[in-house]
């Protein structure tokens, strides 16, 4: 626990050596024991700060180390982030193939657990990939899904950037009306004060 919340302060910083040296020191003992089931979060955030910092080849091998220690216990929350997070890191890659495969696995998971926030960023990671691929179709389609579920859950923050996805798509396609009164709407969610 110290670990984890150390090494997100200083990833908070990009100070990403100093949260991977912290990180590795407790992922290499739970290594050593055959244990990496116990530090699960340390090895995400250890891709994650890996991806951010730019090394995404070190951070999809951290990525899959974990989903083999994953894949072989029951489904939990944790899995379904690793392919979220993965299907981010092939997008910044341009492997859209790869990106929606692992998009797809996440939302499976998180469908099966019922959680419907993370189910959302699924729905709207996928909606990114096909728009960055073209699919206009599929992509608004996956941005609505997002949308309704976050709606649903009261979930302001995740709503304001579905709604602002939806309204550059909608301006990329002239339907200017339409877009710019979605982007307004998703200004004004975000200025709303936390509850």
């Amino acid at each position: 626990r110290c670990a984890l919340q150390s090494a997100t302060a200083l990833a908070r910083d990009s100070r990403w050596r100093e949260a991977l040296e912290i990180l590795n020191r407790v992922i290499d003992f739970a290594r050593m024991r055959s244990e990496l089931h116990l530090v699960s979060e340390l090895l995400l955030l250890a891709g994650t700060v890996l991806k951010d910092s730019g090394d995404t080849v070190s951070a999809e091998s951290v990525y899959r180390e974990l989903i083999a220690v994953l894949e072989a216990r029951p489904a939990e929350k944790t899995l379904g982030v690793v392919y979220n997070k993965l299907g981010d890191l092939y997008k910044m890659r341009s492997d859209f193939e790869g990106g929606l495969a692992a998009l797809e696995k996440a939302l499976a998971i998180f469908e099966q657990l019922g959680d419907q926030l993370e189910l959302s960023h699924a729905c709207n990671n996928l909606g990114n990939i096909y728009w960055v691929t073209g699919d206009i179709p599929e992509c608004t389609r996956y941005y609505r899904r997002a949308l309704r579920l976050q709606r649903r859950l009261g979930a302001a923050v995740e709503t304001a950037s579905t709604l602002s996805n939806l309204g550059s798509v909608f301006c990329l396609r002239g339907r200017f009306d339409r877009g710019i009164s979605l982007l307004t709407t998703s200004a004004l969610a975000q200025d709303v004060p936390a509850q």
